[in-house]
Formats: C-alpha cells, structure tokens, sequence
C-alpha cells in the first residue's frame, strides 16, 4: 500500500476521473475526502464505496473562498492533516471561446 497514512483531498471528486481517482488511492491505503458541489452525486459516490470509513465526503464549490476554507478545515478535523491535494474541479461550458460571454467565462474560469 504505496499511499498508507496519507491523507488526500480530491476536488470534483464525486465523478469522473475524481471519483477513479479516490478509488484507486483508497485501495492504495490513503484516507481519502472527496469534495463536489453536487451533493446527491457525492453522496451517491459514497454509497459505492459502502461508506467506508476511509473516505468522507464534504459539499464545497471551489468558486466560493469561504467554502474552500470549510473543506480545507473539515479534512484536518477529520483526518488531521492534508498530505494530497488534486485539484480535479472544474466545468464546461459548450461554446466557441469567441462566443462565450462574460459570465459563462468567468463560471469556467472560476
């Protein structure tokens, strides 16, 4: 177990290559938080992984400051230390760059 006593908090962690992501490294030994801000996907993601107790998941929007110090705070509450960020988060918005306006720009941005 390469990742044993590490502690790693993946963002957009309730899909995708986040969520891959989490399962290869709790098999690999890390405690792992995932962290999303769509809270049914996370919550469903937990369920895949039989509510392991090595894995949590936190409802955070990484556009927002104060949500970020709530994740980062709640995973040193609940495991003491963050040795593993991957910042996976992120969104799309189907467009030409030359026809994006402003507000879908800065969401992406974000």
């Amino acid at each position: 177990m390469k990742l044993e006593g590490k502690v790693a908090l993946i963002t957009g962690g309730a899909s995708g290559i986040g969520k891959v992501t989490a399962k290869k490294f709790l098999q690999e030994g890390a405690k792992v938080v995932i962290s999303d801000f769509n809270e049914e996907a996370g919550n469903n993601t937990l369920n895949e992984f039989n509510n392991d107790e090595h894995i949590v998941f936190i409802h955070a929007d990484v556009s927002d400051t104060k949500q970020i110090e709530y994740m980062f705070q709640k995973t040193i509450s609940t495991f003491g230390k963050i040795d593993i960020l991957i910042n996976n988060a992120g969104i799309t918005i189907d467009g030409l760059l030359t026809k994006m306006d402003e507000d879908a720009w800065e969401k992406v941005i974000s």
